[in-house]
């Protein structure tokens, strides 16, 4: 906008409306199909409680928004230093405050902004293009992230939205959260993917930077709801990928009615390959 509002006395507090639940999203991605049953839209919350060490989406993990430089790009010509001190300082990521401005200008688009703000209306009627590609095939929506159990309230609002227009919601979740949190949102769904990565307690904090005690704890809340659930494990080399643990993985769910099952995913070998666009080292120290 060229001109500003004119300011003007603000409201009484009873006359005020409440101010829209906003959220951080980095991605919607549509035509998805591994995010649930029929041609899915995904969309990415950003924010995460966890540092698994071998995470494949580190740009998922800050809750703030986040500049990814692709230095392959780059052509030096300077044009973001004519922008922002920050492009020239050594010390550039703790300085930048990702405003965008230096994304919009760069000829050889080497930089992107990850992460923006939205509300649910928005974001909703973004979602709702695909309507009846999701009545075609059976699919639906699936919030995923990062975590949405990390935004509770923008992600229960989109949720009930989505569902007052009769779209299916599927949840990708680690399961850290408080109970409350935990069953606002699963309440709020149609089907949950439940992430089970190390389920000894030292050994989780070692690897995922939490301990594995409130993820089990909601597990077995989710197993008690009756609520549709797949659990998901991805096998990571001398970790996890043991038939002893892989077996005690299965012992959760065994007899559970809701229960689809357990999915045991493949090491993403390409894990590490977005970490230079956010000037970070990949060091999972893998055994």
């Amino acid at each position: 906008m060229s001109d500003f509002p004119r300011e003007t006395a603000a409201p009484a507090v009873s006359e005020r409306r409440p101010s829209p639940v906003r959220g951080l999203i980095f991605e919607v991605r549509e035509f998805a199909v591994h995010d649930g049953p029929g041609v899915r839209t995904s969309v990415f919350f950003k924010g995460c409680p966890l540092r698994c060490r071998w995470c494949h989406n580190p740009e998922s993990q800050a809750p703030t928004p986040e500049l990814l430089l692709n230095r392959s790009r780059c052509s030096g010509c300077s044009v973001c230093e004519k922008i922002c001190d920050a492009a020239l300082s050594p010390d550039r990521r703790s300085k930048c405050v990702a405003c965008g401005r230096c994304v919009d200008r760069c000829p050889q688009g080497a930089r992107n902004l990850c992460g923006w703000e939205t509300d649910v209306p928005t974001l909703v009627e973004r979602l709702l293009r695909q309507r009846d590609l999701f009545e075609l095939s059976g699919g639906g929506v699936t919030l995923t992230g990062g975590e949405p159990l990390f935004q509770p309230e923008f992600a229960v609002e989109l949720a009930r939205a989505l569902r007052r227009e009769q779209i299916h919601v599927a949840l990708e979740t680690c399961g850290f959260a408080s109970s409350n949190v935990f069953d606002a949102l699963t309440a709020e769904v149609d089907l949950v993917y439940f992430d089970v990565k190390i389920l000894d307690p030292a050994r989780s904090r070692r690897w995922l930077g939490v301990d594995s005690a409130p993820i089990l704890a909601n597990l077995r809340r989710l197993c008690a709801s009756g609520r549709p659930f797949v659990v998901r494990t991805p096998l990571i080399p001398g970790v996890n990928d043991s038939a002893e643990e892989r077996a005690a993985v299965e012992r959760l769910v065994d007899g559970v009615p809701s229960a689809f099952g357990v999915e045991f995913l493949p090491y993403n070998v390409a894990a590490g390959a977005k970490y230079a666009l956010l000037d970070r080292d990949f060091d999972p120290d893998l055994p």
